[in-house]
């Protein structure tokens, strides 16, 4: 019987051994591996910054390149100086009269654009206007029930 219990005391302190190596060689495996995916996290994102950089210095050269095509196409104007013919001191004797040849700009009157109503306003109106609900249908060429609908639900 101690023969027995000798060997599984031995068995037991291998096995805490074995169990102790397998824990340390699972411990820098996974700092390695975090190792690794920091560096291969930070490669990437040098990567897509310098990718970034390439891609704006481009947009720059191409933004610049067409600001010089413009401004070399459609030379600007000119600016025009204005002289005062007279002299201050003179006043003519439509100014000194109140008199101009000023006249103001007309007004160009758009013609206004024609605004559609829904056919619930349709309905309410021409009720509001005391036209009766089968007439209110005729003109608006809609059911009587449903123009009835309209009425009590907004009443």
């Amino acid at each position: 019987m101690e023969y027995i219990l000798m060997i599984s005391i031995m068995l037991h302190l291998l096995s805490f051994y074995l169990i102790i190596l397998l824990f340390q060689r699972q411990k820098l495996k996974g700092e390695t591996s975090g190792q690794t995916a920091a560096r291969d996290i930070e490669d990437l994102l040098l990567a897509y910054t310098t990718e970034m950089k390439e891609n704006n210095e481009a947009l720059v050269k191409e933004l610049q390149d067409k600001s010089r095509n413009v401004s070399t196409e459609s030379p600007r104007p000119a600016r025009k100086e204005i002289s005062n013919p007279k002299p201050a001191d003179t006043i003519s004797e439509k100014q000194v009269s109140g008199e101009s040849d000023y006249k103001p700009p007309a007004v160009a009157r758009e013609p206004q654009e024609k605004i559609e109503t829904s056919q619930t306003a349709q309905v309410l109106s021409l009720s509001n206007q005391g036209f009766s609900i089968e007439d209110i249908a005729r003109k608006l060429n809609m059911g009587k029930g449903e123009v009835e609908l309209f009425l009590k639900f907004y009443k």
